[in-house]
Protein backbone atom coordinates (compact mmCIF):
# COMPACT_ATOMS: atom_id res chain seq x y z
CA UNK A 1 0.00 0.00 0.00
CA UNK A 2 0.99 3.38 -0.85
CA UNK A 3 0.95 6.37 1.07
CA UNK A 4 1.13 9.94 -0.01
CA UNK A 5 1.84 12.49 2.95
CA UNK A 6 0.88 16.47 3.12
CA UNK A 7 2.10 18.15 6.14
CA UNK A 8 0.47 21.18 6.74
CA UNK A 9 0.81 21.42 10.59
CA UNK A 10 3.66 22.57 13.24
CA UNK A 11 2.93 20.92 16.08
CA UNK A 12 4.58 17.73 15.91
CA UNK A 13 7.70 16.49 13.77
CA UNK A 14 6.56 14.46 11.24
CA UNK A 15 8.69 10.58 10.34
CA UNK A 16 7.06 9.95 7.15
CA UNK A 17 9.20 6.60 6.62
CA UNK A 18 7.57 5.34 9.93
CA UNK A 19 4.02 6.34 8.25
CA UNK A 20 4.77 4.93 4.89
CA UNK A 21 5.97 1.49 7.48
CA UNK A 22 2.37 2.04 8.83
CA UNK A 23 0.38 1.89 5.54
CA UNK A 24 2.36 -0.87 4.33
CA UNK A 25 1.68 -3.13 7.26
CA UNK A 26 -2.14 -1.90 7.28
CA UNK A 27 -1.88 -3.09 3.62
CA UNK A 28 -0.55 -6.71 4.78
CA UNK A 29 -2.94 -6.67 7.91
CA UNK A 30 -6.02 -6.34 5.95
CA UNK A 31 -5.61 -7.89 2.84
CA UNK A 32 -5.46 -4.05 0.45
CA UNK A 33 -3.85 -4.55 -2.65
CA UNK A 34 -0.36 -3.60 -2.47
CA UNK A 35 -0.94 -1.17 -5.51
CA UNK A 36 -3.60 1.20 -3.60
CA UNK A 37 -2.87 4.65 -2.63
CA UNK A 38 -4.09 6.30 0.23
CA UNK A 39 -3.31 10.35 0.65
CA UNK A 40 -2.73 11.41 4.56
CA UNK A 41 -3.17 14.99 5.06
CA UNK A 42 -1.72 16.64 8.85
CA UNK A 43 -3.27 19.46 10.05
CA UNK A 44 -4.30 21.54 12.36
CA UNK A 45 -7.68 22.17 14.07
CA UNK A 46 -8.78 25.14 11.91
CA UNK A 47 -8.11 22.95 8.87
CA UNK A 48 -10.04 19.65 10.00
CA UNK A 49 -12.83 22.10 11.40
CA UNK A 50 -13.53 23.42 8.29
CA UNK A 51 -13.41 20.35 6.17
CA UNK A 52 -15.42 18.75 9.56
CA UNK A 53 -18.11 21.84 9.03
CA UNK A 54 -18.14 21.31 4.75
CA UNK A 55 -18.07 17.62 4.47
CA UNK A 56 -20.29 16.56 7.71
CA UNK A 57 -21.93 19.83 8.93
CA UNK A 58 -20.63 19.84 12.19
CA UNK A 59 -19.20 22.81 13.99
CA UNK A 60 -15.50 22.66 15.05
CA UNK A 61 -12.70 20.42 14.96
CA UNK A 62 -12.53 16.65 15.27
CA UNK A 63 -9.47 14.58 15.39
CA UNK A 64 -9.56 12.42 12.21
CA UNK A 65 -11.94 12.34 9.05
CA UNK A 66 -12.07 9.59 6.04
CA UNK A 67 -13.01 9.42 2.54
CA UNK A 68 -13.33 6.56 1.30
CA UNK A 69 -12.85 6.57 -2.94
CA UNK A 70 -11.97 3.57 -3.42
CA UNK A 71 -11.54 4.01 -7.00
CA UNK A 72 -8.75 3.94 -9.89
CA UNK A 73 -6.25 2.49 -7.14
CA UNK A 74 -7.15 5.27 -4.53
CA UNK A 75 -8.65 4.12 -1.62
CA UNK A 76 -9.14 7.32 -0.02
CA UNK A 77 -7.83 10.53 1.87
CA UNK A 78 -7.29 10.65 5.79
CA UNK A 79 -7.65 13.87 7.42
CA UNK A 80 -5.43 14.08 11.11
CA UNK A 81 -5.37 17.35 13.01
CA UNK A 82 -2.02 16.82 14.81
CA UNK A 83 -2.69 19.70 16.94
CA UNK A 84 -5.76 17.93 18.46
CA UNK A 85 -3.34 14.46 18.42
CA UNK A 86 -1.11 16.37 20.46
CA UNK A 87 -4.09 17.53 22.97
CA UNK A 88 -5.64 14.41 23.64
CA UNK A 89 -2.85 12.48 24.40
CA UNK A 90 -2.55 14.15 27.56
CA UNK A 91 1.36 14.15 27.61
CA UNK A 92 1.85 10.67 26.36
CA UNK A 93 3.33 10.27 23.44
CA UNK A 94 1.77 11.88 20.81
CA UNK A 95 3.71 10.23 18.12
CA UNK A 96 1.44 6.82 19.35
CA UNK A 97 -1.61 9.26 19.61
CA UNK A 98 -1.50 10.52 15.88
CA UNK A 99 -0.33 6.29 14.56
CA UNK A 100 -3.73 5.00 16.49
CA UNK A 101 -6.03 8.00 14.92
CA UNK A 102 -4.10 7.03 11.10
CA UNK A 103 -5.28 3.08 12.05
CA UNK A 104 -9.04 4.71 13.26
CA UNK A 105 -8.98 6.90 9.20
CA UNK A 106 -7.57 3.19 7.92
CA UNK A 107 -10.14 1.55 9.00
CA UNK A 108 -12.97 3.70 8.14
CA UNK A 109 -11.51 3.59 4.30
CA UNK A 110 -12.17 0.00 4.48
CA UNK A 111 -15.64 0.29 5.78
CA UNK A 112 -15.43 0.22 9.67
CA UNK A 113 -18.42 2.24 11.07
CA UNK A 114 -18.56 3.80 14.68
CA UNK A 115 -22.50 5.18 14.70
CA UNK A 116 -23.09 3.62 17.97
CA UNK A 117 -21.27 2.45 21.23
CA UNK A 118 -20.75 -0.92 20.56
CA UNK A 119 -18.69 -0.23 16.96
CA UNK A 120 -17.03 2.18 18.56
CA UNK A 121 -15.77 0.26 21.26
CA UNK A 122 -15.21 -2.54 18.38
CA UNK A 123 -13.41 0.06 16.47
CA UNK A 124 -11.55 1.46 19.10
CA UNK A 125 -9.71 -2.05 20.35
CA UNK A 126 -9.33 -3.11 16.55
CA UNK A 127 -7.21 -0.23 16.42
CA UNK A 128 -5.73 -0.60 19.12
CA UNK A 129 -4.86 -4.29 18.40
CA UNK A 130 -3.33 -3.06 15.23
CA UNK A 131 -1.31 -0.32 16.93
CA UNK A 132 0.24 -2.80 19.01
CA UNK A 133 0.96 -5.03 16.21
CA UNK A 134 2.45 -2.74 14.81
CA UNK A 135 4.76 -1.10 17.32
CA UNK A 136 5.82 -4.82 17.92
CA UNK A 137 6.73 -5.07 14.28
CA UNK A 138 8.35 -1.78 13.68
CA UNK A 139 9.16 0.13 16.85
CA UNK A 140 9.17 3.81 17.61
Amino acid sequence: MKCEIRNEQKYLKINRTLLRKLFAFLGRRYGRDHTETVSVYLVDNSGIAALNEQYLGHAGPTDVLAFPLGDSGVLGDIVVSVERACEQCLGDDAQRELLFLLIHGFLHLCGHVDYNDSDKRRMLKEGDHALKEFLTAYGK
